[in-house]
């Protein structure tokens, strides 16, 4: 019995070009969710470091006709313990963000393995 022939489906090529100014970005997690009408999902992400002081206050001391600040003295004021500064925010429908969920999943295990740990 001779099997059916299928006909030739020509390949479906899609290209990648790059911005000669693209950023990269580091990221260190990703604040957001849905948008309240549901019909994209907003990440905002970020990286995360100790906040700079907003401000520092040293003691000044006189010394007979001159007023020295004295440097040991240093007193910083912060408004946060820690900073998250939003490198970029995305903006994607649900069923694009689940498919680069998906993506981020495969590779982050992926690459894991290949470090030789599992997660």
């Amino acid at each position: 019995m001779e099997e059916e022939q299928k006909p030739q489906v020509p390949k479906f090529n899609i290209g990648f070009e790059g911005l000669r100014s693209k950023p990269y970005l580091p990221v260190g997690g990703a604040f957001g969710g849905a948008t309240p009408d549901a019909t994209a999902i907003v990440a905002h992400v970020y990286v995360e470091h100790t906040a700079l002081p907003h401000h520092l206050l040293y003691d000044r001391e006189v010394e007979g006709d001159e007023v020295k600040v004295n440097l040991q003295s240093e007193e910083r004021v912060s408004r946060n313990d820690i900073t998250r500064e939003v490198q970029a925010t995305l903006y994607m429908p649900p069923e694009v963000a689940i498919v680069f969920g998906q993506w981020l999943i495969q590779h982050g295990q992926t690459a894991i393995q290949k470090r030789g740990r599992q997660p």
